[in-house]
């Protein structure tokens, strides 16, 4: 990277530092946030944030306050590409308010930097006139939800307490002066900025975050000065006097990958050993994602401000529009594609689509009115990679899967079926990546190690690693606590870096990441399993459970869910990264305390293996809390499945799809289907029948009845149960033999005198009601609480 980008970079991440202490101290009367940035940052450093140097960008990225309007300037100052910049990310960020919705403060020029961080969520349709937001916190406090409340307001406090955590973290020079640290200062913008909002003013829309507008800016301009460089521009000042022009020229690429294949790749293993394989499987996958992303951007010479957004397997990225970074784009996604060929039998493959666009196109606005640009560009990015996908295969591709097809009588790995690289493992063949795999589990539950590190070379100390491409080659990816981090940081072999799941440490050269990665263990923090979560829960039958969701109509919320007019890239950018933090890091919260194993979640999806028990729990937990989250603006289906442990996984993983595929069929989704296809229900009503904190639920019935007796389990599942599941149209043969035996019944509890006669009436009611075929329904509502009671509280 050239020093003149690299300051580029730091000045763009930086330029709007001065909201942070302008609001702190309420300067607004006093002097701008462009001067108070560059002023607070002067006190750091006097030298790396002179003027000559970055301080530039930071006081001088609005025109009014340049020398000379920009006249006084050199032509070739990189201010005037971080103010072209700024300009792209503010056109993509802010709206006006309808009159209706502005709401002004008697003091208005003190309280509007009390304004808070709108949820994204809010301006999806239909839309709420109340606004939910966000406190303005240091992440880095505690790992808690950040979830949009009402009447939220940010205090000086809030600004003051991020402020000093930025003076501590800055005074490490080398984040400024080591280009290799560029990304450990993106991660600290995008981490600390994260909820604190951009615009302050009432009557804006005031829903991006100070944190994305600082990324997209910096990515905005990194790729402008490699398209003004390829285009020989070094006039920046005209440039920026001739914004309106260069806002129509296809300066950006708007690229995305999708990586395809991910259950079979996941999920296509035997039993044994499955948890541990299914586990670094799915974060193998995660990885490959990240370590792509770093890879276009290192040969680019690009920062991870760069990325809209990576995840679940997709990314989205913004690059120059440059023949250098798009060919670049393309050889480094046919290099992973032929990793994946020759290692993986192309089970798992790179689909990709690249297309130009203007900051017009991304602004989503054109001569102050509101056009459906970035629908288009979001259209064409799916239709490109649908394409990719379709052309995956050619003559040569076939050619090479028909040569490494397995030959009769010839070894094969016991886990994938390759007949290469093979070498014994606990009495079996296996092959050089499954070992892997099995080997770098362990890695991967020791907690201390939440530093990854891609190296050129094998360390000697360490042979549990992962195998990923770099340039044709291989690469290796070891997992380290802290201090074998610090001994390998510095290590030339050291390729990129990421720390997990932590708002508080920000590494040298490190990008921070977050992975969900909650696992059910025994005392000595040893993850269970299958077999032994199938026996955590002694009264329940022993089976494990398993959990499969996915949010509801997501694509058709990224194309139609905002007003024309909010459909910009900055709000795509800011959904994305809400639903990735709460589905990769927040979910971990949930599931703390419950015996549940996450095997994947990404995006807007998750896969868990539990005790039935949990799985009811946490089905609960975070139907609640995904509908508090999103302000009830996105729903997402479900499906559980029971299993015994010694099932086939790769058959458990294609039931719980077809499970889910049921609930995604049902009218406006947002339902779970359990156990088998015929039970469907929508979310309100599963857990209704299912609170067992209400008395008046299908399961407190049962669960009653049992209790005290009134019919043993035996009856409940062949005398009820079972004559329920087969009431048919038109009969009454039902209702009559529940009437018969619920008069035996009563009359033998009688002679008895002890049980409950209300509960008894209750039971009878029920039963007689749901007989009655017409009641289809209620049926199976009390069908779901019988089975799952019986699951529940059963040993065979």
């Amino acid at each position: 990277m050239d020093k003149l980008k690299h300051k580029l970079i730091i000045g763009s991440l930086l330029h709007d530092i001065g909201k942070i202490n302008y609001r702190a101290f309420n300067l607004a009367k006093i002097k701008s946030h462009s001067i108070a940035g560059h002023e607070w940052l002067n006190q750091i450093d006097d030298e790396i944030f002179a003027i000559e140097n970055i301080g530039s960008m930071i006081k001088y990225h609005h025109f009014n306050k340049m020398p000379g309007y920009g006249k006084d300037m050199k032509k070739d100052n990189l201010a005037f590409i971080t103010s072209i910049s700024d300009h792209i990310s503010a056109g993509s960020d802010r709206r006006e308010k309808k009159d209706d919705e502005i709401i002004f403060d008697e003091d208005y020029n003190f309280s509007q930097t009390n304004v808070v961080l709108e949820s994204v969520f809010n301006n999806i349709k239909p839309y709420k006139k109340e606004v939910y937001g966000y406190e303005g916190r240091d992440l880095g406090y505690d790992n808690k939800i950040v979830y949009p409340e009402l009447d939220k307001v940010i205090t000086s406090d809030n600004y003051n307490q991020i402020l000093v955590r930025l003076g501590n973290l800055f005074s490490n020079k080398e984040l400024f002066t080591n280009p290799n640290n560029i990304n450990s200062l993106v991660s600290i913008v995008d981490v600390l900025f994260r909820y604190l909002p951009s615009d302050t003013r009432y009557q804006m829309k005031n829903d991006i975050s100070l944190g994305d507008h600082s990324l997209t800016t910096t990515a905005f301009s990194t790729a402008l000065y490699d398209y003004f460089k390829e285009n020989n521009v070094t006039d920046y000042y005209d440039k920026w006097r001739n914004e309106r022009k260069l806002f129509n020229e296809k300066t950006f690429v708007f690229a995305s990958f999708d990586l395809s294949g991910i259950q079979k790749f996941v999920f296509d293993i035997p039993v044994e050993g499955a948890l541990r394989n299914l586990r670094t499987r799915s974060f193998y996958l995660d990885m490959l994602s990240e370590i792509l992303v770093d890879q276009i951007f290192d040969k680019s010479k690009l920062s991870r401000a760069n990325t809209i957004y990576v995840g679940g397997g997709h990314a989205y990225l913004l690059l120059p529009n440059t023949k250098i970074a798009k060919e670049l784009f393309l050889e480094t996604i046919k290099e992973f594609n032929e990793f994946l060929l020759n290692n993986f039998d192309y089970n798992v493959y790179i689909a990709k689509s690249m297309v130009e666009v203007s900051p017009n196109d991304l602004i989503s606005m054109k001569n102050n009115l509101p056009t459906n640009s970035f629908q288009d560009v979001m259209s064409k990015t799916f239709e490109k990679t649908s394409l990719s996908k379709l052309n995956k295969y050619n003559k040569e591709i076939y050619k090479h899967l028909n040569n490494t097809k397995s030959i009769d009588g010839k070894r094969e790995c016991s886990i994938c079926g390759k007949t290469s690289d093979l070498k014994d493992y606990n009495d079996k063949s296996i092959c050089l990546y499954c070992e892997s795999f099995l080997n770098f589990s362990k890695e991967l539950m020791n907690e201390e190690n939440k530093y990854y590190c891609l190296m050129k070379e094998k360390t000697k100390n360490n042979q549990n690693y992962l195998i990923f491409p770099y340039k044709n080659k291989s690469s290796y990816l070891y997992a380290l606590n802290e201090k074998d981090f610090k001994n390998i940081v510095k290590d030339e072999n050291l390729l990129f870096s990421y720390i997990k799941n932590d708002f508080k440490i920000f590494e040298n050269h490190s990008t921070n990441i977050f992975i969900a990665d909650h696992y059910v263990k025994d005392n000595n923090n040893n993850q269970l399993s299958i077999d032994k979560i199938a026996e955590l829960d002694e009264n329940s039958i022993k089976r494990i459970a398993v959990m499969k969701m996915d949010i509801d109509s997501l694509g058709e919320t990224f194309k139609e869910g905002f007003d024309p007019k909010l459909y910009t890239i900055s709000r795509m950018t800011s959904l994305s990264k809400h639903l990735s933090m709460y589905f990769k890091y927040y979910i971990n919260q949930i599931l703390k305390d419950l015996n549940i194993t996450v095997i994947f979640s990404g995006g807007d999806d998750s896969f868990l293996i539990g005790t039935l028990k949990d799985i009811l729990i946490f089905s609960k937990k975070i139907n609640e809390s995904f509908r508090k989250y999103t302000i009830n603006k996105l729903t997402f289906s479900a499906s559980i499945g029971i299993f015994p442990p010694r099932y086939p996984i790769y058959k458990i993983a294609s039931y719980m799809e077809d499970l889910l595929l049921e609930s995604k069929s049902v009218d406006g989704k947002n339902s779970i289907t359990i156990y088998e296809k015929e039970n469907t229900f929508k979310w309100d009503t599963f857990l209704k029948v299912l609170n067992d904190n209400d008395e008046d639920s299908k399961i407190s019935l049962i669960t009653n009845v049992l209790n005290e007796g009134i019919i043993s389990n035996t009856q409940m599942y062949n005398s009820i149960y079972k004559k329920l599941k087969n009431v048919n149209k038109g009969d009454k043969k039902t209702t009559y033999y529940f009437a018969y035996m619920l008069g035996r019944r009563k009359k033998e509890l009688n002679k008895l005198n002890n049980y409950q006669n209300d509960l008894f009436d209750k039971l009878t009611n029920e039963l007689l009601y749901v007989s009655n075929y017409k009641n289809k329904e209620e049926r199976n509502n009390l069908l779901l609480a019988i089975q799952t009671h019986m699951y529940l509280n059963r040993n065979k």
